[in-house]
């Protein structure tokens, strides 16, 4: 028989004889479909787990009890999902998604505040400066490789400024 399991240092006792005794239920590998679950923060069993273990469908999935601090291995919680309520499974993955894009979003939001500005002169001191790549190798930056950077209150024309170097 191909069952889903936990892995065997997590596999309670109780658990197999929930199988035994027909209380628990199972799932065999081949109903689970192929998935990919991003370790993000939003999706570790550790958040989930609560509101899983109060579900009436999923609670026959899973061990009655867990010692203190412990929840479900990763690949057999996700399993059991993705197995059991596919719909719900993909939900809890899109929700993350649409959250961290959201973010993103916030973030590209204030870009402007990341945003930092070279005085003229300094730019030109740090383009004569040499740059150490290496232990032995040294670069010295050209204005050619900076011909792009202008001061924000000037429009510097880039054939110009090469022309100048």
């Amino acid at each position: 028989m191909n069952v889903h399991l936990p892995d065997r240092k997590q596999c309670p006792l109780g658990l197999l004889q929930g199988y035994a005794s027909g209380t628990k239920k199972f799932v065999s590998k081949d109903d689970i479909k192929g998935y990919n679950i991003p370790t993000w923060p939003e999706l570790a069993v550790t958040k989930l787990w609560p509101a899983v273990r109060g579900d009436p469908v999923f609670k026959h999935y899973f061990p009655d009890k867990y010692a203190k601090g412990k929840v479900p291995e990763r690949e057999f919680f996700w399993g059991i999902l993705f197995a059991v309520k596919p719909g719900y499974a993909k939900k809890l993955v899109s929700d993350a998604l649409e959250l961290r894009a959201a973010s993103c979003m916030d973030e590209l939001g204030n870009d402007r505040a990341k945003k930092m500005t070279i005085a003229p002169e300094i730019l030109q001191k740090m383009i004569d400066a040499p740059y150490f790549l290496g232990k032995f190798q040294v670069h010295s930056c050209s204005q050619a490789t900076f011909g792009q950077i202008s001061h924000p209150d000037q429009h510097v024309d880039k054939e110009a400024s090469l022309e100048e170097a």
